[in-house]
């Protein structure tokens, strides 16, 4: 299936097939590669394994087209009633009725009842940065095999157990000269940092580095840390300015976690203070090996 896009520019073409290999690989349709043409009208390809549907590949589509509109700024929601304005939406109506065999109020209807629930997952807080992140890919020029999608979306769909983690977690502690009790996992760093007397605003904090009555450094970590908590992080970073290798990096859960370990232990052994956020996120990712 290829989608057209007439004359809009490359990016705008990028996030629209970017999406649409999101939903597919969610809704569990089988893929062999996305990539962008070379020249203009730099049509997406999205190669299907198996031939789908008119509907199902349409409502890929659709659902696409909104998070491209809605991501330029050109809708107030990615919802099936801005989308009418669309040059190719009475086309697809028309395409859709023929195959069906249905009439068009009816196709529109079914649309109307599906359409705006699939581009809520596009432009979700973790269907976005997936949408983002495939994007930039494309725009550069790279072609995505199916694993390379499926791998970024379980990637950003799955929540980090640091439980499972612990015995990674201990030996990176160790590295620095800390032992394993200066490590606790625990549901809620917030209300854990109360409990110890320290103040933490954030009810979502994901880690923190604090000093135990006698001194001694104490790192909490989140139990489980899920794909919003880590886009709120990336976000941070963002409005940071950090590069854009290292926002990349964190899209790993593995990495991710090493990231918050490192940043933490910036604060514990290397004495970054809370107003050095930016300078704790550049020692730790100098640490990783992302930034020379």
């Amino acid at each position: 299936m290829s989608s057209t896009a007439g004359s809009r520019p490359k990016d705008l073409n990028c996030i629209r097939t970017a999406a649409q290999a999101y939903i597919a690989v969610r809704e569990g349709v089988r893929l062999t590669r996305v990539y962008m043409t070379d020249a203009p009208p730099f049509d997406g390809q999205v190669e299907f394994e198996q031939p789908l549907q008119a509907y199902q590949a349409t409502r890929q589509w659709l659902a696409a087209v909104a998070a491209a509109r809605f991501s330029a700024g050109h809708l107030t929601s990615p919802s099936l009633a801005s989308l009418r304005s669309d040059p190719q939406y009475a086309e697809i109506v028309n395409v859709l009725a023929t195959a069906l065999g249905e009439g068009h109020a009816d196709v529109e209807a079914r649309l109307e009842a599906e359409a705006d629930e699939i581009s809520k997952v596009v432009c979700s807080d973790e269907g976005w940065a997936t949408t983002w992140w495939l994007s930039r890919e494309l725009c550069a020029g790279k072609m995505l095999l199916v694993n390379d999608v499926r791998a970024i979306v379980d990637e950003e769909r799955e929540p980090i157990f640091a439980e499972g983690e612990r015995s990674a977690v201990e030996a990176l502690l160790g590295r620095y000269g800390l032992t394993a009790e200066s490590l606790e996992i625990v549901p809620d760093v917030q209300e854990r940092s109360i409990e110890l007397g320290v103040e933490e605003k954030s009810p979502d904090c994901v880690a923190k580095a604090l000093a135990r009555a006698d001194g001694r450094p104490l790192i909490l970590i989140r139990s489980e840390i899920s794909a919003s908590n880590r886009r709120r992080v990336r976000d941070r970073l963002l409005l940071g300015q950090v590069p854009q290798q290292c926002i990349d990096a964190l899209r790993s859960r593995s990495r991710f976690l090493e990231h918050t370990v490192l940043h933490e232990l910036g604060h514990a052994v290397r004495g970054f203070t809370q107003a050095q956020e930016d300078e704790c996120d550049e020692w730790a990712f100098r640490e990783m090996g992302i930034l020379g």
